[in-house]
């Protein structure tokens, strides 16, 4: 019997912890599939370089999507509607608005208001980028930079349809005392006697320049037809280096208004990524609470649904390599699941992005812009249904409210640079953490570090295994892992590409570590 490497390196590692002490009457928990996802439908086909997408419901039933369709030098705002659920569109002909020359048009924020009216909220931009500067290394292997000379247009537009978005009228708009370039973002809503519209951008200058944001509140008293800029929700803290947009408001059940932003959190270097902040206000809208992190991930759109324990609710956002939903409780504090719409393999080229979420009757439509399976360089927007898993599924003792309430809050932990060790510099992968039989934690850290082609400039030069008897640490090295020279690609501590899979531990004991590679002729021998 011949042995390749991927198999030498598998069998090393299952080695290592052969000690590991077995304990029959311990089982690894699974948490069933609680939602599913339709197959992906073209909303609007890739001919039109199309994203950005928001969508709406109209009076009638049908659904509506609005982007941003980009050709050569013009950038306009067109719609396809949907009868069916979002099973089969059809591309309307015509623009809401196209774009003067030199600048773009985007779609940021839609909502049908309690009379039918049609609300879609756009912003017409000029963006001329600047310059980063490399400030420091902290701790090894996290860079951290400063942003600087950056410069930005952008004027909010407003349009208004009472014809199920056959017609669009322009609506007045005033941006006196909120962003210096405003941007339209997520959900117009009807609450507290006006209607609101959440925008986000620079407060002043000084903020432009540093390429920092923050976030606040359109009003309008009149159903839509004019709009001015009412408070903030959470301004950009330049002290920290951090930045608050996109994002989505939600008026809650309970009657609080839930905020939550996309941050970026620039001081704490270049391995974390946008994250969602939490903002609550309890008296409609008027204050907010300081941002708190819950978890990663790029943008945020928000739908409440009726859960099974409550409310919940799901948020859509992205990653590198997929469009992700992530449902929780307690008003945003618990997040109890996440999963993804629809990934693609590798950290690769291609735009893919821009996830927004409509409430249905049955279920959530997800829209969002994904790269031509033909052709990369151009993009097309996708829209599925997420529905809840039908069937039975294993009945599981669920903890009241009263004593939910009173268990530990979560909170976010810098998942890419804890524990800090100096053999792995990069952090520890989030996939391949995993608690042992005997009670132990282990995972897989990075050795060292090379300059390359990667998101960060640098790659690791291998990985080593970690372990520790509490999940707190301290985590001690307890091995290198040899990687088959066969495995492609490098290591990209940044986005977790090329790292290896999540570790299975065996009801021998064993732990395996599976591995993705690229062809290689010599491997399958």
């Amino acid at each position: 019997m011949r042995f390749n490497a991927a198999s030498l390196a598998l069998a090393f590692l299952a080695s290592v912890w052969m000690a590991s002490s077995i304990r029959a009457e311990e089982s690894a928990g699974v948490l069933p599939s609680r939602w599913v996802t339709s197959l992906p439908s073209v909303a609007i086909a890739s001919e039109h370089q199309v994203i950005e997408p928001v969508a709406v419901r109209t009076r009638s039933g049908s659904l509506l999507v609005a982007a941003e369709h980009v050709a050569k030098s013009e950038s306009a705002i067109v719609l396809s509607r949907s009868a069916d659920q979002g099973q089969t569109w059809n591309r309307e002909t015509g623009h809401v608005v196209q774009a003067k020359d030199g600048y773009r048009v985007s779609a940021g924020a839609a909502g049908m208001l309690p009379s039918g009216r049609l609300v879609l909220a756009c912003h017409e931009w000029q963006e001329k980028p600047g310059t980063v500067e490399h400030v420091r290394e902290e701790p090894a292997g996290v860079h951290h930079y400063r942003w600087s000379g950056y410069h930005r247009a952008s004027v909010l537009k407003v349009f208004l349809s009472d014809d199920d978005g056959k017609s669009w009228s322009a609506a007045i708009t005033n941006v006196a005392g909120g962003p210096v370039a405003t941007a339209a973002m997520e959900t117009v809503f009807a609450a507290d006697g006006a209607v609101w519209l959440p925008v986000y951008g620079p407060s002043d200058e000084k903020q432009t320049d540093a390429a920092l944001s923050g976030v606040g509140l359109m009003r309008s008293d009149d159903v839509g037809q004019s709009w001015k800029f009412s408070h903030w929700i959470a301004k950009a803290d330049e002290a920290h280096n951090i930045g608050y947009g996109p994002g989505d408001v939600t008026v809650l059940p309970d009657g609080r208004w839930l905020g939550l932003l996309q941050g970026n959190h620039r001081g704490l270097g270049d391995y974390t990524r946008p994250r969602v902040c939490r903002t609550i206000s309890s008296d409609a809208g008027r204050t907010w609470s300081v941002p708190e992190q819950k978890f990663l991930n790029h943008g945020t759109s928000t739908v409440t649904l009726d859960g099974r324990d409550g409310e919940e609710i799901m948020v859509g956002g992205w990653k590198d390599r997929g469009i992700h939903f992530t449902v929780g409780t307690n008003a945003g504090e618990d997040w109890l699941y996440q999963d993804q719409v629809w990934w693609c393999i590798w950290y690769g080229a291609g735009n893919r992005g821009g996830t927004r979420l409509l409430k249905l009757d049955e279920g959530v439509l997800a829209v969002y812009h994904w790269m031509d399976d033909k052709d990369l360089s151009r993009t097309q927007v996708r829209s599925q249904v997420i529905r809840r898993a039908t069937g039975p599924t294993p009945e599981t003792k669920r903890p009241t409210v009263e004593k939910r309430n009173l268990q530990a809050k979560w909170h976010m932990a810098e998942a890419y640079q804890l524990p800090h060790i100096p053999d792995a510099p990069a952090g520890i992968p989030i996939k391949t953490l995993l608690k042992l039989r005997s009670g132990d934690w282990i995972c897989l850290g990075f050795v060292g570090s090379k300059k390359a082609d990667t998101a960060y400039g640098f790659a690791p030069t291998g990985v080593c295994a970690l372990r520790s008897a509490k999940i707190t640490g301290p985590w001690k090295k307890i091995a290198d892992i040899p990687m088959p020279p066969e495995v492609g690609g490098l290591f990209d501590t940044g986005t977790g590409a090329g790292t290896p899979g999540a570790m299975t531990q065996h009801s021998s004991g064993l732990l395996f570590l599976p591995l993705s590679t690229r062809y290689h002729p010599d491997l399958f021998r």
